[in-house]
């Protein structure tokens, strides 16, 4: 398979899906490099899992779309020879198949991920050509998609006639259904009043039990979900703060305003970098770190790194999130600490938006005043019944 790059119907290029992930944006660090108007840094990952293939919009400023129907950010939607993707104006990906661009010339992506050397436009540019290319011959690869998506339509219409009249059939056989069964019903009433007697009027009315207290769910993320930790530490360099939802994020936790921490988005998980120095040293509260290398020290870091992830989430993000935008996601945090010139990871958590915030209404003063005071003896366990702490 390939991915054609359509240019205003004319300016035809192809690419190799040989890797499962491919990112295309006008950032240098993408596979595909389209430095043209409308075009995020980093708009939309094309993904292949067991030869399916799917497109996953990251958030883009102007949107990814399918027959003009805008795509979910971090959602991911098939994606077919049939129906193409419009990342632009004038800018449309689709899928083809090899023997739809045999002896066609294919690039290669951007294996460097440097300056990059694909065919772009820049924007004054785009802006020109967009008035001039509407009369240009389109390409091969667009000539053929077009006849295949003329075929699937005459083969769908005289189907969706036919399943239009079987729907209203079907429709007028259960209100005929409807009327005879009310008519029955109301006989059955009429008759059943006549010999009815005085004393139904005075029985005791059936008082329905109240059903069990219903317990709150959980949905809980796996380890399998979550991003592992050698991906977080090799995601500490990738692009952050670009999409809309990284902004959302950067803009609404204090702690990842560190130079090189932030938010970077991979499809639905949005993996969200942190820095550890201010929360280790309001850990310092709950309890005075033993000498570095100690018997205790071991204990003191696992204690320190439960208070650290309790205190972000309740202090540290200023933000519901149960935010509409942040529904199909996964929030991955990773809190790393400086170490000369890298960074160490010292803890991750992961869970869905909904469940994160359920356990910031359980973390409340009173909780964190009894751990000041007689110390953590288990108090934040209630951390695993809503993420996944690794």
């Amino acid at each position: 398979m390939r991915i054609e790059v359509l240019i205003n119907q004319v300016e035809s290029h192809l690419y190799p899906l040989s890797q499962p992930r491919i990112m295309v944006g006008s950032s240098s660090n993408c596979d595909i490099v389209l430095n043209a108007e409308g075009v995020s840094r980093k708009h939309i990952l094309v993904v292949c899992e067991d030869d399916n293939y799917f497109v996953i919009d990251q958030g883009s400023t102007n949107g990814s779309y399918i027959n003009e129907e805008r795509l979910t950010p971090g959602k991911k939607v098939p994606f077919t020879s049939f129906f193409p993707v419009r990342i632009s104006d004038g800018i449309l990906l689709t899928l083809l198949s090899d023997d739809a661009t045999r002896g066609q010339s294919i690039e290669t992506l951007n294996v460097d991920k440097g300056e990059s050397s694909y065919p772009t436009l820049s924007k004054k540019d785009h802006s020109k050509s967009f008035k001039t290319v509407s009369s240009l011959k389109p390409s091969k690869a667009a000539q053929t998609k077009k006849e295949i998506e003329e075929k699937r339509h005459s083969k769908n219409r005289p189907k969706a006639k036919n399943e239009a009249d079987s729907k209203l059939y079907l429709s007028l056989v259960v209100a005929a259904l409807i009327i005879v069964v009310a008519a029955y019903i109301e006989l059955s009433d009429d008759v059943a009043d006549t010999g009815r007697t005085t004393s139904a009027s005075i029985e005791n009315p059936v008082v329905p039990k109240p059903s069990p207290e219903i317990q709150e769910k959980i949905a809980l993320i796996t380890q399998k979900e979550a991003t592992s930790r050698e991906d977080l530490i090799s995601l500490i360099n990738d692009l952050k703060c670009i999409s809309d939802n990284e902004k959302l994020l950067c803009e609404t936790i204090a702690s990842t305003s560190s130079r090189g921490l932030g938010v970077t988005q991979i499809g639905t998980t949005l993996n969200i970098f942190v820095d550890a120095d201010l929360l280790i040293e309001k850990s310092l509260d709950y309890f005075a770190a033993p000498n570095d290398g100690g018997p205790q020290y071991e204990v003191y870091e696992k204690q320190r790194n439960l208070i650290m992830v309790g205190l972000l989430l309740k202090d540290g993000i200023a933000l519901d999130l149960r935010n509409e935008r942040l529904k199909d996601f996964k929030l991955v945090f990773g809190i790393f600490k400086k170490e000369d010139s890298k960074r160490e990871l010292l803890i991750a958590f992961a869970g869905y938006p909904e469940s994160i915030q359920k356990l910031r209404e359980k973390l409340t003063d009173p909780l964190f005043d009894n751990i000041k005071q007689f110390g953590l003896k288990n108090k934040l366990d209630v951390l695993k019944s809503y993420i996944l702490l690794y």
